[in-house]
């Protein structure tokens, strides 16, 4: 209880010392002219007429009939193979090579010489005999 009692009362004092702060800003505030309130400058609207706007409006327009031609051909969707291409393709399907299948040359297990390895044994004993510490 002791070593509180000494931030109670810095607390109170502090809370005092707002208080009457306050109360001598309400005061000042009674001694101003309410009905005066400071003037900024205004800035300029944008309603003002300016000089560029008359030259903006003084400017006409010329229409012109020219037909619009666009800077790139347009695109149809279908593309023509070139010559070469086609010569390629037609070389190609001569040799056949989509008639081609695919047969592994699998042995049987009992003739597999490493069908019985294990990697992750392997790995496990290789750890044990290889410690990386001593």
């Amino acid at each position: 209880m002791e070593t509180i009692f000494p931030f109670v009362i810095a607390a109170l004092y502090f809370a005092f010392q707002i208080y009457s702060n306050f109360k001598k800003e309400q005061e000042k505030a009674k001694k101003r002219d309410p009905s005066q309130r400071p003037v900024g400058e205004q800035s300029p609207t944008y309603k003002e007429k300016r000089d560029w706007d008359k030259a903006l409006q003084q400017k006409e327009v010329v229409l012109s009939e020219t037909p619009k031609i666009s800077k790139y051909e347009d695109f149809t969707g279908l593309v023509e193979e070139v010559e070469e291409v086609r010569r390629s393709k037609e070389v190609h399907r001569s040799h056949k090579h989509n008639n081609r299948s695919f047969e592994p040359n699998l042995q049987p297990m009992e003739e597999n010489p490493y069908s019985d390895f294990d990697l992750r044994d392997a790995v496990i004993k290789a750890a044990i005999l290889e410690r990386p510490y001593k």
